[in-house]
């Protein structure tokens, strides 16, 4: 009878399917100001620099520039250009103006006409001071090397360089390379705090943490009104002309690649994501850090403030690029975007959603690819206001605490098999179970230890009556149940 009531009671979160409340809420307004149909209409980075005249300079990285076919809201796989902008006014924010460059490859941030093959620039933030907006920009190559006879793509990075665009026109003035300090990333952020002559230029840099590698972050100060003049770098008891003396802002946790410093009620908090290594799935968290008195930390305090839950044909698209846009700070509730994307992965193609599979048409749904963008109020912030756990409208995600494992099953509705993965942050032993609605064990996987990371079964279903099963999967101490469907 206990068995039954269990089975009962779970079946029943599963269907009801509560989800996590979150500090913060999705901006549906904002985000359709980027559901563009001409001139740019997707594309990644989404890094705003307020500008004087109340106006605000988007800056993207790969885009797509037309090619939005309205008759099934898609866009061709392959993007135009390597990096792109966008003025937007306040008055009026669902109404933008696209920035590309000049010449065939309308690429806006070029260092050469044409650039070598393969060579681009991705951007990274910036600040507009007097009648100037200086945007720091990250160069890269691209290269494909053979690796056990596959061919794999590799990026290398060549280099942290500074554009100038005059005001009001936003005309590019030059582009000039900055000297290598300590490996260090800088003008990921540009923080420019009230009554301070100074603009803290954030970086980050890769460093071994576990046994892994993550991004610890930096911070850098110059004068606003010249950034190429002599920097000081933070270190342990003060700043130095030395970026080898640098210390991290962070000691307990790494961030993003791409990341921002805020200050709010005399108050700097860091907000980031949590690295999924650009996997499907993987890095959903978004982190606020702080608040601390001063620029450089240090941080410490980290809270989740939401959760990403896109997906596209029920599968988790790739999410990064977490960024704060605080000169859009409404009703008190800050202003975060972050970036979705499709992607094909040969070695996995069931993870993602994997539109520009080869063979298939050459098109995706453009929202797959476009920024979405959150809120989270100040308030929440400042006084330590926790997330709480509430009942909501059913998403076919696991129940709260019932969340411990990052468990996947696809395709769901399945029909000759289903693929199970399975998200492990350490090697451990695991156990995959499936019953019917009454708790009857009906097939089980081996179990097996596995390594940290994502890990995947096959489990053939088509001989099984139609119907819906329970999955369970039980790792480290921790467990996941998920609805399965055979159709």
């Amino acid at each position: 009878m206990r068995t039954l009531l269990s089975t009962f009671l779970l079946l029943t979160c599963l269907l009801q399917t509560p989800v996590m409340a979150q500090m913060a809420d999705q901006d549906a307004t904002f985000t359709n100001y980027f559901r563009r149909e001409t001139d740019w209409t997707a594309g990644d980075a989404t890094i705003s620099i307020p500008l004087p005249g109340n106006k605000v300079l988007w800056l993207f990285g790969d885009s797509h520039i037309d090619g939005y076919q309205a008759a099934d809201t898609s866009l061709p796989c392959q993007f135009q250009v390597r990096n792109a902008a966008m003025v937007q006014e306040k008055s009026h924010p669902d109404s933008m103006i696209t920035l590309l460059g000049p010449g065939p490859n309308r690429t806006l941030f070029k260092l050469y006409s044409p650039e070598p093959p393969h060579h681009y620039f991705w951007p990274g933030h910036g600040y507009a001071t007097a009648d100037t907006v200086y945007i720091f920009l990250n160069r890269y190559r691209d290269t494909v090397e053979i690796i056990n006879n596959d061919s794999v793509p590799k990026k290398y990075f060549l280099g942290t360089y500074l554009a100038k665009m005059t005001l009001p026109n936003l005309e590019l003035a030059g582009i000039v390379a900055l000297p290598d300090r300590a490996g260090i990333v800088f003008g990921r952020w540009v923080l420019l705090p009230v009554e301070s002559n100074y603009a803290f230029i954030y970086g980050n840099r890769l460093e071994s943490s576990g046994g892994l590698l993550v991004w610890k972050p930096y911070v850098a100060r110059v004068l606003s009104s010249n950034p190429l003049g002599p920097w000081q770098f933070r270190t342990a008891s003060g700043w130095s002309t030395n970026p080898q003396s640098a210390v991290t802002l962070c000691p307990a946790y790494g961030v993003s690649p791409g990341f921002s410093v805020c200050q709010r009620s005399g108050r700097f908090y860091l907000f980031t994501q949590e690295n999924g290594y650009l996997e499907c799935g993987k890095g959903r968290k978004i982190y606020a850090i702080g608040g601390m008195s001063t620029p450089w930390g240090v941080f410490s305090e980290r809270v989740v403030i939401y959760t990403i839950d896109n997906e596209y044909d029920e599968k988790y698209l790739m999410t990064y690029n977490t960024y704060a846009h605080p000169e859009w700070t409404n009703n008190a509730k800050l202003l975060l975007s972050y970036n979705v994307n499709d992607k094909y992965d040969k070695t996995a193609p069931n993870i993602c959603p994997s539109q520009c599979t080869p063979g298939q048409p050459d098109r995706m749904n453009a929202d797959t690819y476009r920024p979405k963008f959150i809120r989270v109020p100040w308030s929440d912030l400042i006084n330590g206001t926790p997330p709480s756990v509430q009942g909501g409208a059913s998403n076919n995600r696991n129940a709260p605490g019932d969340n411990l494992l990052e468990l996947r099953c696809s395709p769901n509705p399945a029909k000759d098999f289903v693929e199970v993965s399975v998200s492990l942050e350490t090697q451990t032993s695991v156990r995959i179970d499936i019953l019917d609605l009454t708790g009857r064990l009906l097939h089980q996987e081996p179990e097996e230890v596995r390594e940290a990371g994502y890990q995947r079964w096959q489990i053939v279903v088509e001989q099984w009556p139609a119907g819906i099963y329970l999955l369970r999967v039980r790792a480290g101490g921790q467990e996941s149940v998920r609805r399965l469907i055979r159709q």
